[in-house]
Protein backbone atom coordinates (compact mmCIF):
# COMPACT_ATOMS: atom_id res chain seq x y z
CA UNK A 1 0.00 0.00 0.00
CA UNK A 2 2.76 2.23 0.76
CA UNK A 3 4.24 1.47 -2.66
CA UNK A 4 1.27 2.71 -4.34
CA UNK A 5 1.04 5.88 -2.13
CA UNK A 6 4.41 7.26 -2.78
CA UNK A 7 4.35 6.35 -7.07
CA UNK A 8 0.71 7.75 -7.20
CA UNK A 9 2.42 10.64 -5.62
CA UNK A 10 5.42 11.04 -7.08
CA UNK A 11 3.47 10.66 -10.30
CA UNK A 12 1.27 13.98 -9.21
CA UNK A 13 4.43 15.89 -8.06
CA UNK A 14 3.48 15.98 -4.45
CA UNK A 15 5.31 15.45 -1.57
CA UNK A 16 3.76 12.50 0.98
CA UNK A 17 4.59 11.29 4.32
CA UNK A 18 4.01 7.73 5.44
CA UNK A 19 3.04 6.89 9.15
CA UNK A 20 2.44 3.41 10.51
CA UNK A 21 0.08 3.70 13.21
CA UNK A 22 -0.61 0.72 15.61
CA UNK A 23 -4.10 0.62 16.80
CA UNK A 24 -7.08 -1.88 17.64
CA UNK A 25 -9.61 0.90 16.47
CA UNK A 26 -8.56 2.70 12.60
CA UNK A 27 -11.05 5.39 13.14
CA UNK A 28 -9.80 5.99 16.41
CA UNK A 29 -6.52 5.80 15.25
CA UNK A 30 -7.17 8.06 12.50
CA UNK A 31 -9.08 10.78 14.66
CA UNK A 32 -5.85 10.70 17.38
CA UNK A 33 -3.48 11.09 14.49
CA UNK A 34 -5.26 13.80 13.21
CA UNK A 35 -5.39 15.86 16.60
CA UNK A 36 -1.90 15.23 17.20
CA UNK A 37 -0.91 16.33 13.83
CA UNK A 38 -3.28 19.54 13.72
CA UNK A 39 -4.85 18.43 10.47
CA UNK A 40 -7.90 20.23 9.05
CA UNK A 41 -8.50 17.52 6.39
CA UNK A 42 -8.37 13.46 6.64
CA UNK A 43 -8.58 11.57 3.12
CA UNK A 44 -9.37 8.30 2.96
CA UNK A 45 -10.49 5.51 0.50
CA UNK A 46 -13.72 3.81 0.98
CA UNK A 47 -14.38 1.20 3.04
CA UNK A 48 -14.91 -2.59 1.58
CA UNK A 49 -17.22 -3.14 4.14
CA UNK A 50 -18.65 -0.14 4.91
CA UNK A 51 -20.80 2.78 2.80
CA UNK A 52 -19.29 6.08 3.00
CA UNK A 53 -22.21 7.31 5.48
CA UNK A 54 -21.51 4.40 8.01
CA UNK A 55 -17.39 5.39 7.68
CA UNK A 56 -18.04 8.79 8.52
CA UNK A 57 -20.33 8.11 11.40
CA UNK A 58 -17.99 5.89 12.86
CA UNK A 59 -15.17 8.09 12.24
CA UNK A 60 -17.36 10.84 13.65
CA UNK A 61 -17.92 8.81 16.63
CA UNK A 62 -14.29 8.82 16.94
CA UNK A 63 -13.79 12.59 16.37
CA UNK A 64 -16.26 12.88 19.74
CA UNK A 65 -14.43 10.47 22.12
CA UNK A 66 -11.50 12.82 21.27
CA UNK A 67 -10.05 14.77 24.19
CA UNK A 68 -10.02 18.16 23.99
CA UNK A 69 -9.21 20.46 22.07
CA UNK A 70 -10.75 18.95 19.27
CA UNK A 71 -9.52 20.10 15.56
CA UNK A 72 -12.36 21.14 13.28
CA UNK A 73 -11.93 18.07 10.43
CA UNK A 74 -13.37 17.36 7.07
CA UNK A 75 -13.51 14.00 6.87
CA UNK A 76 -12.95 12.88 2.61
CA UNK A 77 -14.04 9.69 1.51
CA UNK A 78 -12.93 8.50 -1.94
CA UNK A 79 -14.59 5.77 -4.10
CA UNK A 80 -12.89 3.67 -6.22
CA UNK A 81 -14.87 4.88 -9.22
CA UNK A 82 -13.52 8.54 -8.16
CA UNK A 83 -16.21 9.90 -6.76
CA UNK A 84 -15.59 11.80 -3.09
CA UNK A 85 -18.05 12.31 -0.42
CA UNK A 86 -17.20 15.65 2.56
CA UNK A 87 -18.29 15.23 5.65
CA UNK A 88 -17.75 17.74 8.46
CA UNK A 89 -16.94 16.36 11.91
CA UNK A 90 -18.33 17.68 15.42
CA UNK A 91 -20.23 20.75 15.59
CA UNK A 92 -20.51 22.68 12.48
CA UNK A 93 -22.76 25.15 10.08
CA UNK A 94 -25.11 22.67 8.27
CA UNK A 95 -25.36 22.45 4.94
CA UNK A 96 -29.09 23.36 3.64
CA UNK A 97 -31.00 22.56 0.49
CA UNK A 98 -32.43 25.35 -1.13
CA UNK A 99 -36.49 24.19 0.39
CA UNK A 100 -35.23 24.52 3.65
CA UNK A 101 -34.05 27.89 3.39
CA UNK A 102 -37.07 28.66 1.65
CA UNK A 103 -38.96 27.32 4.42
CA UNK A 104 -37.15 28.58 7.55
CA UNK A 105 -37.73 32.28 5.04
CA UNK A 106 -40.93 31.87 4.65
CA UNK A 107 -42.04 31.51 8.50
CA UNK A 108 -39.35 34.64 8.93
CA UNK A 109 -41.10 36.80 6.86
CA UNK A 110 -44.71 35.25 8.58
CA UNK A 111 -43.46 36.63 12.47
CA UNK A 112 -42.15 39.57 11.32
CA UNK A 113 -45.09 40.59 10.23
CA UNK A 114 -45.89 41.43 13.49
CA UNK A 115 -44.09 44.34 14.85
CA UNK A 116 -42.76 42.57 17.89
CA UNK A 117 -40.57 40.16 16.13
CA UNK A 118 -39.68 43.16 13.94
CA UNK A 119 -36.07 42.53 15.45
CA UNK A 120 -36.20 38.27 14.97
CA UNK A 121 -33.33 36.75 12.88
CA UNK A 122 -33.53 33.59 10.89
CA UNK A 123 -31.34 31.97 13.45
CA UNK A 124 -33.73 32.85 15.83
CA UNK A 125 -36.19 30.51 14.09
CA UNK A 126 -33.84 27.75 13.79
CA UNK A 127 -33.66 28.19 17.79
CA UNK A 128 -37.06 27.88 18.11
CA UNK A 129 -37.22 24.67 15.48
CA UNK A 130 -34.58 22.97 17.44
CA UNK A 131 -35.41 23.86 21.23
CA UNK A 132 -39.07 22.56 20.54
CA UNK A 133 -37.48 19.47 18.74
CA UNK A 134 -35.40 18.77 21.62
CA UNK A 135 -38.72 19.02 23.79
CA UNK A 136 -40.79 17.28 22.07
CA UNK A 137 -38.23 13.87 21.57
CA UNK A 138 -38.61 13.75 25.30
CA UNK A 139 -42.29 13.33 24.94
CA UNK A 140 -44.35 10.46 24.48
CA UNK A 141 -43.99 11.76 20.60
CA UNK A 142 -39.93 10.42 20.31
CA UNK A 143 -41.38 7.77 17.97
CA UNK A 144 -43.65 9.52 15.56
CA UNK A 145 -40.97 12.65 15.19
CA UNK A 146 -38.15 9.78 14.44
CA UNK A 147 -41.02 8.08 12.14
CA UNK A 148 -41.29 11.69 10.24
CA UNK A 149 -37.02 11.86 10.29
CA UNK A 150 -36.78 8.84 8.68
CA UNK A 151 -39.43 9.63 6.29
CA UNK A 152 -37.27 12.79 5.48
CA UNK A 153 -34.54 10.96 5.07
CA UNK A 154 -35.87 8.46 2.32
CA UNK A 155 -37.89 11.07 0.17
CA UNK A 156 -36.05 11.94 -2.77
CA UNK A 157 -34.26 14.78 -2.82
CA UNK A 158 -34.89 17.27 -5.93
CA UNK A 159 -32.65 19.50 -7.46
Amino acid sequence: MFTAAVAVAEKEGKPISLLVVPATDVFEAIMVTAQRLDSSRVICGLSNKLTSDEQAKLTGDAWERLGEPRPRLTLEVSAPDGTVREYALGPHTPRMRAQDVELMHKLWLDITTDPKFAGAHHYHIVALALEELKRELSTEQRAQLLQKLHDEMNRPNPQ
